[in-house]
């Protein structure tokens, strides 16, 4: 097993955050297609504004970007005839859905099973940067995912190397020649409805693919409906339950003011 260290305490009192119910508070409450619109404040006041409504929600603006809120279920490029992402966004400003008719500009990318936050850039410039600060780890993200068992540690530090393997997926090797690095911390979660839930907040130092979804399973606690990593236990589900619930990024070169919220980026 990859070794797993005390975890730091800020990812710790995270949990009493604003993290959790971007993903929780909506859970089996609404349909799928409602869920996508109103998991989260910006789609809640997109489900009852006036005007066309988005697919895909911006919840934060500036001169620089974009940042929307990925639905589960949509890839991030055009695949079988069914747009992706920024296809999506460029749809919405044609309907008059999106106020910003603007060049939009990938920076980093979320599984087709993942929600949640997404920069996009709107200058080349802005692409620069942001890639460059993500590719530096200057970009903090926070993850919130469910299982329905529960992980072998409660929280903890997972290091190793990501290797393919059958069929697409990934594995969790114990060498850290190009390690993968992901902050972890569990609860339980409860759900007269379904008991044994566990909400596990995640803060990868990295981004490679499948990374978190891996190192779920590989702490015994797959994310509820990954079909991918999940096995049988993601049978039924209506999604895979893994949410990007946060971006902190600093000021990029000619940026006025603070970054988004204000003050110094958390650690």
């Amino acid at each position: 097993r990859p070794a797993q260290l005390t975890c730091p305490r800020p990812i710790s009192l995270a949990m009493r955050g604003w993290y959790l119910p971007m993903l929780l508070s909506h859970r089996r409450a609404l349909a799928p297609s409602a869920r996508l619109l109103c998991s989260d404040a910006a789609g809640r006041a997109a489900c009852v504004g006036a005007g066309p409504v988005p697919a895909v929600p911006v919840i934060y603006e500036d001169e620089d970007c974009l940042v929307v809120h990925k639905p589960p279920g949509l890839s991030f490029h055009s695949e079988g005839g069914m747009p992706g992402l920024l296809r999506t966004l460029r749809l919405d400003q044609e309907r008059g859905a999106l106020p910003y008719a603007g060049p939009l500009l990938s920076v980093h990318r979320l599984d087709r099973a993942t929600s949640g936050a997404v920069a996009v850039a709107k200058t080349k410039d802005a692409q620069g940067a942001l890639c460059q600060a993500f590719e530096a780890r200057q970009v903090l993200k926070y993850y919130v995912a469910v299982s329905a068992k529960r992980p072998s540690k409660k929280e903890g530090r997972v290091v190793g190397d990501l290797a393919k393997a059958r069929g697409g997926s990934y594995r969790l090797l114990r060498s850290r020649e190009s390690p993968s690095v992901t902050d972890f911390v569990s609860r339980g979660l409860p759900s007269p409805a379904q008991p044994g839930l566990r909400v596990a907040l995640l803060k990868p130092e990295t981004g490679q693919t499948h990374q978190l979804r891996v190192v779920m399973k590989a702490l015994g606690a797959p994310i509820l409906g990954d079909d991918r990593y999940g096995g049988k236990a993601a049978a039924g589900e209506d999604r895979c339950y893994l949410h990007a619930a946060a971006l902190r990024v600093g000021p990029l070169p000619g940026r006025r003011g603070p970054p988004p919220g204000g003050g110094a980026p958390p650690r």
